[in-house]
């Protein structure tokens, strides 16, 4: 039992690499350690284990080879006994046609295991090659400057052009904008607009094709990237919980003794979380979803969305993302939880991504984005008196809930 429910776990881990949705949470907010730790821990379980019990899988691996002879032997020779006796072979036709039977049932039994191995790796083989020979851009060198810890950083995008491998056209074209430190703005437009990807640039998860990005002054390129992405916290808008303990999941890593266990519970206040995490038996250390431990608990959507704030708040970065953290809260729930955002991030710099428009009010500058580029830029109060594309949006929300 012990045994299948960590080669479980371990794979769980090897699944997450390998899953797309995880990618940004795992570089984003570091887990790598977290996660390695996790699988090593299962693999020594796993021998640990083994070792233990290695007695009775001999005994059975020995039973089992010795029964599989038995049956590769016992059919073809009763089969060659009677053409024997019936003189349709002699002796030396027996020995010789018994022991070919034999190797080649062994060749083809191992031929049917091996066969269907050999295809389910094939299929990562190129992805293998794919890691093996990529060569990131990003990679931190000694001659790269240590981002330093803020309460907020300013940030400045000139002229940005950005297309994916796969794509043609430019997603972001021309994109140039300007966020001061502890300003608060709101990226707003039409699915498609570019808004998410204009994000995963400033996390530098890509590096745009022309233009330059800085951060405080300092071009993207001349930052040491771990560093950079330590000072910028998201919540996603599908936001990807971890089968670990609610504290790994807001912490990144284990909990390593009060101090960690302090600013998890900081973080949970504030995210409204605390209380329903107080009153569960094992606390912190309850894990979430069910599927390794029976104690396990799961979220619904609008915990989840407060569990990824949480896990925001404690990386204590000097910018805040939000990328369409309330797309699973109904409208009234969405409004406190933006108050209750720009109240905790009231001395840092937050950038909001939102589909709802009457919550893009509470910032300070606005960017309307549409098919990759930025067509207007202002207050709330200066695009409705624009009465442009913005205003025209926010007209159509404004029907819907009267």
């Amino acid at each position: 039992m012990a045994l299948t429910r960590e080669n479980r776990k371990a794979d769980y881990i090897k699944r997450i690499f390998s899953l797309p949705q995880f990618r940004e949470e795992i570089r984003t907010h570091d887990y790598k350690e977290l996660l390695f730790h996790k699988y090593s821990s299962s693999n020594e379980e796993i021998i640990n284990t083994i070792k233990t019990k290695m007695p009775s899988i001999v005994r059975i691996s020995v039973f089992g080879a010795n029964l599989f002879s038995l049956i590769n032997y016992s059919i073809p020779a009763v089969y060659l006994g009677w053409q024997v006796l019936d003189r349709i072979i002699d002796i030396g036709n027996f020995t010789t046609l018994l022991i070919g039977t034999a190797n080649l049932s062994s060749s083809l039994f191992y031929m049917v295991i091996l066969i269907p191995q050999m295809a389910e790796h094939s299929l990562f083989v190129n992805n293998l090659r794919e890691i093996l020979e990529y060569k990131s851009s990003m990679e931190s060198t000694e001659d790269l400057k240590i981002v330093q810890k803020e309460k907020n950083h300013s940030i400045l995008l000139d002229n940005v052009s950005f297309r994916y491998n796969s794509s043609a056209d430019n997603i972001l074209k021309n994109i140039s904008l300007r966020i001061d430190k502890g300003e608060k703005i709101a990226l707003v437009g039409e699915n498609g607009a570019g808004k998410s990807t204009l994000i995963k640039l400033i996390l530098r998860l890509y590096d745009p094709q022309s233009g330059s990005m800085y951060l405080d002054e300092e071009n993207y390129k001349d930052l040491d990237v771990s560093s950079l992405r330590q000072e910028i916290a998201v919540v996603y808008q599908d936001f990807q919980a971890f089968a670990f303990s609610i504290g790994e999941n807001v912490l990144t890593k284990e909990l390593g003794g009060r101090e960690d266990e302090d600013k998890v519970w900081e973080a949970l206040k504030k995210s409204g979380l605390s209380t329903k995490i107080e009153n569960l038996p094992d606390k912190l250390n309850t894990p979430l979803t069910d599927e390794f431990e029976e104690n396990g608990i799961s979220f619904s959507g609008g915990e989840n969305q407060k569990l990824a704030i949480a896990r925001a708040m404690c990386k204590d970065a000097g910018v805040i993302i939000m990328d369409e953290p309330s797309s699973s809260l109904d409208p009234l729930s969405e409004y406190d939880m933006y108050l209750q955002m720009l109240n905790m991030c009231r001395d840092k710099t937050l950038i909001l991504i939102s589909h709802r428009l009457y919550s893009t009010k509470m910032v300070d500058k606005i960017y309307y984005m549409e098919s990759g580029s930025i067509l207007e830029c202002g207050s709330h109060e200066e695009l409705m008196k624009q009465n442009g594309k913005y205003a025209r949006m926010y007209h159509i929300q404004a029907e819907q809930y009267r």
